[in-house]
């Protein structure tokens, strides 16, 4: 199980690499940031997404990156052992992503993802499955 995690927030990744310009790519609108990315091997899988979002989600948003991916099954987790089924496309076309999902009983804290997934044509470079998040708006 491989997992990079991404401080979404701050604009760079945990190793302090710039990583606006992956929303960009992505096309991600204004307040949505990356809190997450799973390695997905060429061949069926299961893997775990652990996510950087220390503040609470309103909703979430599964991209594609390099490759397509044919998405079995994802499950958000939250603490206290709560969980949330992921209807997402079967296909997710490389950098694309899927519509927005409302987490439930929002805002909550997701602290991971769990995929079975199968990369489609993705050969040794695979693909990457990056998680994007959208904070609830603070009022003062």
């Amino acid at each position: 199980m491989s997992n990079a995690g991404w401080a979404g927030d701050l604009g760079r990744d945990l190793h302090g690499h710039a990583c606006a310009n992956e929303a960009q790519q992505l096309k991600l609108d204004p307040g949505w940031v990356i809190v997450g990315s799973q390695h997905v091997r060429d061949g069926a899988e299961k893997d775990l997404a652990v996510l950087d979002a220390e503040l609470p989600l309103m909703e979430i948003r599964v991209c594609a990156r390099d490759n397509a991916v044919r998405l079995r099954n994802a499950t958000a987790w939250m603490p206290g052992d709560g969980r949330q089924k992921l209807w997402l496309p079967l296909v997710l076309d490389a950098d694309r992503c899927s519509d927005p999902i409302k987490v439930r009983v929002a805002p909550r804290r997701v602290t991971h993802v769990a995929f079975e997934y199968e990369a489609l044509s993705a050969g040794w470079a695979g693909a990457r499955l990056v998680i994007a998040g959208r904070h609830a708006v603070l009022r003062p």
